[in-house]
């Protein structure tokens, strides 16, 4: 009986953990396949390439929008791992993954039951556009974090 009882207590921890393994393996999925840019992708890439730092601080070429220290983390990761689609990529996906995470403490502070808290972060976890926009080289998925 006493066994149960520890299972049990231990039972919403392994929930979560399978929840953010569930959410790590979609984001990841959607990073490594590695679509081509499309078109505003490109566009923002070619601002990051062409433009320096002080100048993400001012409107960009061809429409596009994007806070400027989105801009500048990637600038700099592209200064140290090359100018592939994947390194381009690197800061949403981070911030997604982190995303997750902070959103699992937002909802143990609102959230009262750990039952609620599991469903939101599984709701979180598994939402299309979340874990979709972790493989797009635009600023959503830091939006979401921050």
């Amino acid at each position: 009986m006493e066994k149960v009882k520890k299972i049990l207590r231990k039972t919403p921890y392994i929930l979560l953990g399978l929840i953010f393994i569930l959410g790590i393996y979609l984001r990841t999925k959607v990073y490594l396949t590695n679509q081509s840019f499309w078109h505003d992708e490109c566009a923002l890439a070619w601002n990051i390439l062409n433009k320096n730092y002080l100048e993400f601080f001012q409107p960009m070429r061809f429409l596009q929008v994007a806070p400027p220290m989105f801009l500048i983390y990637t600038k700099i990761i592209i200064g140290y791992f090359g100018k592939s689609e994947l390194v381009f990529r690197i800061v949403p996906f981070v911030s997604s993954l982190l995303a997750m995470v902070m959103f699992y403490f937002l909802s143990k502070t609102l959230l009262y039951s750990k039952k609620s808290v599991l469903c939101a972060s599984l709701l979180f976890a598994i939402s299309f556009p979340l874990y979709y926009y972790a493989g797009e080289f635009k600023p959503y998925s830091t939006d979401v974090l921050f």
